[in-house]
């Protein structure tokens, strides 16, 4: 089975759902590409993959198409990230975007996303902003605006490094979205429905986590999508849950297809 995504929803999904699978089910092999929303979506059109992992946001939400099925995985709220020496204390989101209508903006490299929620968010404050860096990296992004040439948006939950602060964007907040992709026609192939339904249990884990206030879950991300190094060492799991994940998802799927069923897919 081909999977197309971006880079936190393998590393913090699919990566365990693969290792669970291996035990489970060895006869579903799944292969990774990493690409962007607007590539995992070509190569999903172009049968060049058979799942595609890829996110947007409320603010920015992603054209609807009709040939595919789209399943919410997990959501992820972003913040203003500014210098910590900036001694603004909060406001509503257009009051945040008004204080630092005169800064450079940080947009992203590899999506449109990003600078098409600051463009949003500028206009309604009745601004244009000046979107003058590009990063593909939170660990850069989080560099540039601690060289105080630049400020853009983070992931509220995210470690932040010495120099850095995250303004909470309320009202109207900000929302990364992410989805799991796949064609209408390949939605009632075995292999798909195991790996989505593992995936979507796995994300409604974290997204119950977080609102129960139990650490950051799948938000401590670290690249632009929101992908990055885990230090517990504790890749897509919420604390004290990990070793349930198998058990619990194979126990509320009994229809889907055992170890030996099938060909290899």
């Amino acid at each position: 089975m081909r999977v197309a995504g971006f880079a936190t929803a393998i590393r913090r999904f699919l990566l365990p759902v693969t290792s669970e699978l291996t035990a489970s089910h060895p006869r579903v092999r799944v292969l990774i590409s990493e690409h962007e929303p607007a590539e995992a979506l070509d190569m999903l059109a172009a049968d060049e993959a058979d799942l595609a992992l890829t996110y947007d946001y409320n603010l920015a939400p992603a054209p609807a198409d009709p040939d595919v099925s789209r399943t919410l995985l997990w959501t992820a709220r972003w913040g203003l990230g500014v210098p910590a020496g900036d001694t603004l204390a909060g406001g509503t989101t257009p009051e945040l975007f008004a204080a630092f209508r005169e800064h450079d903006w940080i947009g992203n490299s590899r999506n449109t996303a990003d600078e098409d929620v600051i463009r949003t968010l500028a206009a309604m404050t009745g601004f244009i902003p000046r979107i003058t860096h590009q990063a593909d990296s939170l660990d850069l992004v989080q560099d540039i605006i601690i060289a105080g040439v630049g400020v853009g948006l983070l992931p509220i939950g995210h470690p932040t490094r010495p120099g850095v602060r995250v303004l909470p964007l309320t009202d109207p907040k900000v929302e990364l979205r992410a989805y799991a992709v796949a064609r209408h026609s390949r939605l009632s192939w075995p292999p798909l429905a195991l790996v989505t339904s593992f995936l979507k249990r796995l994300g409604d884990q974290n997204d119950a986590a977080v609102g129960a206030g139990v650490g950051p879950g799948l938000r401590d991300v670290g690249q632009r999508d929101g992908a990055g190094a885990d230090p517990e060492g504790s890749v897509g799991q919420v604390p004290g849950e990990r070793r349930q994940l198998g058990g619990d998802v194979r126990g509320a799927d009994r229809s889907l297809p055992a170890a030996d069923d099938g060909q290899p897919a």
